[in-house]
């Protein structure tokens, strides 16, 4: 059985999100540590909830996450928009801030996009699984070496070479992530099946109206 394969959208939009996530090294160092996850401080700087993943360790560690993002952009389908990408990355920033702190009591300080991107690319792989703009086969390898990597991150299997020495992999970060990207594509597809159906709804009527005549 044939089926036709959905294009994968280009432009400039990975392009601004990797320049998102670059910008903030250009401030001075106080500035970027005051943007810095850091449970104590939260009270008076409720906003380090979501600024605390603009801000990296450096440029090898903000250029990783920054490569990443742009590359997971520019796989995403055409049905899924960049403001959908935008707006859930926004909403699940604060929520990924609290799982990690909640999942690591011993965490002083967190930087870093990793965990949004890890839950950006699991939607976007969804979605690419549903739409068949990229292999399947293809797809369900790279979901398998995601698993593998979220279980060494939790059992400490290594250090990252983008993180300076003394600065370890946030693993609550890649698996909160990944949760809440599953979440999000699970809501997508539940919309996309519902509009799917009010759209064969609405066809079948005119089409019953118009042979009823």
């Amino acid at each position: 059985m044939g089926f036709s394969k959905e294009r994968v959208v280009r432009g400039r939009g990975p392009i601004a999100a990797a320049l998102v996530l670059l910008a903030p090294l250009a401030a001075p160092l106080h500035w970027q540590a005051a943007a810095a996850l850091q449970r104590g401080a939260l009270a008076e700087a409720p906003w380090r909830l979501w600024s605390g993943h603009l801000v990296h360790f450096g440029w090898p560690h903000a250029l990783a996450d920054a490569l990443a993002l742009a590359l997971l952009l520019g796989l995403r389908p055409a049905r899924l928009s960049g403001r959908a990408l935008a707006g859930a990355a926004f909403a699940a920033a604060p929520l990924l801030s609290l799982a990690i702190l909640r999942l690591e009591p011993a965490l002083r300080e967190y930087r870093g996009a990793s965990g949004l991107v890890v839950g950006l690319a699991v939607w976007v792989g969804v979605a690419a699984w549903q739409a068949r703009s990229l292999s399947r086969r293809g797809l369900g390898l790279l979901a398998l070496a995601l698993v593998a990597k979220l279980a060494w991150d939790a059992l400490g299997g290594h250090r990252s070479p983008v993180l300076p020495a003394g600065v370890s992999v946030a693993w609550s970060a890649h698996a909160a992530g990944a949760l809440l990207g599953a979440l999000f594509a699970a809501a997508w597809v539940a919309r996309q099946r519902r509009a799917r159906g009010s759209a064969g709804a609405d066809q079948n009527g005119t089409g019953s109206s118009k042979t009823s005549g």
